[in-house]
């Protein structure tokens, strides 16, 4: 089953793209969709919610400790750090719009974001 936005435990990514798992409270690992391998571990932060942009070479994580961040999804490099956009709640929720021009946010704070 393929999901454009993932739940907290894991996804897949339409086409060819890697697959992701957030695995207890502090890796996020992605992994190759067809050999089933390992191919980042993303550990700096406590995921709450991953996305892969449509063409898949980001990736957007939202946390518990309140920032969104995305990242080139073959390397793990940070691209872009939103510290607390939801006045320093948790982040529940995060998605790429379909264009992948855009992120989308949802807080605690029970506010929707575009960035």
């Amino acid at each position: 089953m393929a999901h454009q936005h993932a739940d907290r435990e894991g996804g897949v990514q339409p086409g060819r793209h890697p697959n992701y798992h957030r695995r207890g409270q502090s890796t996020t690992t992605v992994w190759d969709a067809e050999t089933g391998e390992p191919v980042l571990a993303l550990k700096d932060h406590l995921s709450t919610s991953v996305a892969f942009s449509p063409d898949g070479t980001r990736i957007v994580t939202g946390s518990f400790d309140e920032i969104v961040k995305v990242r080139d999804a073959k390397t793990g490099t940070v691209l872009l750090n939103l510290v607390a956009p939801h006045r320093g709640l948790l982040v529940t929720s995060v998605a790429f719009s379909p264009d992948g021009t855009r992120i989308v946010t949802c807080g605690f704070d029970k506010t929707v974001k575009t960035q």
